[in-house]
C-alpha cells in the first residue's frame, strides 16, 4: 500500500521492526489517533519552514516530539 511512497526495504511487519525504528510505530498511532494528516512526501525544506508556523501539522509535530539532537 505505501510502496509508492516508501522504498521498499523501509516496510516491515510489525514484529520485524529493527529496534532503532520501533519508536515511530507509538508516534505515528499517536498522530493519527489526534486526528492529524501527515502530508504525503513533503519536502524537507517545506517541513523544516513550518516548523515555526504555529498549528501547522510540522510545528505541532515538533511540540510533541521534540528533536534529541
Amino acid at each position: 500500500a505505501c510502496e509508492p511512497e516508501c522504498p521498499v526495504a523501509a516496510i516491515f511487519e510489525a514484529s520485524q521492526v529493527p529496534e532503532q525504528w520501533k519508536h515511530f510505530i507509538q508516534m505515528n498511532a499517536d498522530a493519527c489517533k489526534e486526528g492529524h494528516t501527515m502530508p504525503v512526501a513533503v519536502q524537507r525544506a517545506v517541513w523544516e519552514a513550518q516548523k515555526e508556523e504555529e498549528g501547522s501539522v510540522a510545528n505541532l509535530y515538533y511540540k510533541k516530539y521534540p528533536s534529541k539532537h
